[in-house]
């Protein structure tokens, strides 16, 4: 039996970032490879993200009500009815218990994806929490006795092509260090050419290093020409469709400490991370534990000398158990699984 109609709920910009769209493209493409079609509401988002989302045959509707708004709320009910959306998903800071009760009430099934756990309640039928700190202590006396909980890394929500992605080769036999350089889609602080310039400041020139914009990046034009006066190879990527072929192809990651940490851990690359959200740095300590992870705030980082920190890191090994790229898989087949229809406890 094909699942029904999943709708996503979440929004990207420069100051959001993009990773409650992105985290919601993997789990859209996992509903579509299990048959199932997708709809994607947005408030705020790039246009080309949007043009992506419609690229992996994701049905895309622009909201014009505020974000987290009771329109909003009333708008996503009103099309997920319209629908007859099996399930709804809520990604963002914007979407509180309230939000959540109004599309409960009217018999839709919520997942919300959270990080925080920073609401006083969470009126929904599964919670998906995947960071490494993810507790259920954490949810005592938010969540009803109806609502299930996915909690850990093992429901990270990564894209296909790290469900697909080619083992990473460590690095061997080749002087140049391969460096990826990737702070979210947004980057509002520009710490992209921060890391860049700490990067020309070392005395290790033999770097090839693929940095990423994402594609709410303001900053892609001071980018480009910063990197072409670096002292080694920089390419500047925009919106990359395959971030798993740059994981692969590189020995170490310096990056900001959202979603992709879960790329990361499930490609086994060393990686230096710094944190800068209020989310983010709630898990360092959870982090740090992780053998070829580095991480702590990202002032603390920029004052370190990046290359010669990677290169120690990428030199040292290390693989850490229990991440893989399979989340996804799990999320979509806990929804197939819940047949009832949502309690209107809320």
């Amino acid at each position: 039996m094909t699942p029904g109609l999943l709708l996503i709920r979440a929004d990207a910009s420069a100051d959001i970032g993009t990773g409650h769209v992105m985290r919601c493209l993997a789990l859209a493409q996992a509903w579509q490879d299990a048959g199932g079609p997708v709809l994607f509401l947005a408030a705020l988002i790039p246009s080309q993200l949007a043009a992506r989302l419609q690229r992996e045959n994701v049905a895309f509707i622009q909201l014009n009500a505020a974000r987290g708004s009771a329109e909003d709320a009333a708008e996503t009910t009103r099309i997920a009815q319209e629908r007859g959306a099996a399930w709804v998903v809520l990604d963002g800071y914007s979407f509180d218990a309230a939000y959540a009760a109004v599309l409960r009430s009217a018999g839709l099934r919520l997942l919300a994806i959270d990080d925080m756990a920073h609401l006083d309640r969470y009126p929904v039928d599964v919670l998906l929490n995947q960071n490494l700190s993810a507790d259920a202590a954490l949810y005592a006396g938010k969540v009803g006795p109806e609502t299930a909980l996915l909690l850990g890394p093992r429901y990270s929500v990564l894209r296909r092509e790290f469900r697909l992605a080619t083992p990473r080769t460590p690095r061997s036999g080749r002087s140049n260090l391969r460096v990826l350089v990737s702070f979210g889609g947004g980057d509002a602080e520009n710490f992209t050419s921060t890391v860049l310039r700490n990067l020309a400041a070392s005395n290790q020139r033999a770097l090839e290093v693929v940095a990423l914009a994402g594609a709410a990046n303001p900053h892609v034009s001071g980018l480009k020409q910063l990197a072409g006066t670096l002292p080694f190879h920089c390419e500047l990527r925009v919106n990359e469709s395959n971030v798993a072929s740059v994981m692969a192809w590189a020995d170490g990651a310096i990056t900001a400490a959202g979603s992709t940490v879960w790329e990361l851990a499930a490609m086994q690359l060393p990686a230096l991370i710094g944190a800068h959200e209020e989310n983010q740095l709630a898990g360092l300590a959870a982090l740090q534990a992780v053998p070829f992870f580095r991480a702590c705030p990202v002032e603390g980082l920029f004052l370190c000398d990046l290359a010669a920190e990677l290169s120690e890191l990428a030199g040292a090994g290390g693989v850490a158990t229990g991440f893989d790229a399979q989340g996804s898989g799990r999320v979509v087949a806990t929804l197939k699984s819940v047949r009832s229809p949502a309690l209107l406890s809320a």
